[in-house]
């Protein structure tokens, strides 16, 4: 049971939210594609679909062009799925300051006149 569930939910996912539910308009694009056909027996499919797809101004002249898979794209539904019963998460937080008693202690410390002596400015003569 939520096997057919879950397969009904996402084909519905599917066909409304993304552009596969063109492929729905397939038997349109074939009956258009035999009225070509009928009139121009030379006009290979290819040469149909440059016509209808790659042409901006096609299909201004003639409903049935509108009606094409792809030639359109509008979103058909939006699915929004909400839980039942909403779920509070409560957690308590308990902060106590601490005070940390931070000393720096030098492991290599070398006096300050040893550092004098090594790091000089240049001197001019």
């Amino acid at each position: 049971m939520k096997n057919i569930l879950l397969h009904t939910l996402l084909g519905l996912f599917v066909f409304t939210s993304t552009p596969l539910a063109q492929l729905s308009k397939l038997p349109v694009l074939i009956a258009h594609y035999t009225e070509h056909q009928n009139e121009n027996k030379q006009l290979s499919f290819i040469d149909f679909v440059k016509l209808h797809y790659n042409n901006t101004n096609c299909g201004q002249e003639d409903k049935h062009h509108e009606q094409l898979p792809f030639k359109k794209i509008t979103p058909l539904a939006n699915c929004t799925i909400v839980a039942p019963h909403s779920v509070a998460f409560e957690q308590k937080f308990t902060y106590t300051p601490q005070t940390l008693k931070v000393t720096f202690r030098y492991l290599n410390f070398v006096p300050d006149n040893a550092i004098r002596i090594l790091i000089q400015p240049p001197k001019i003569y």
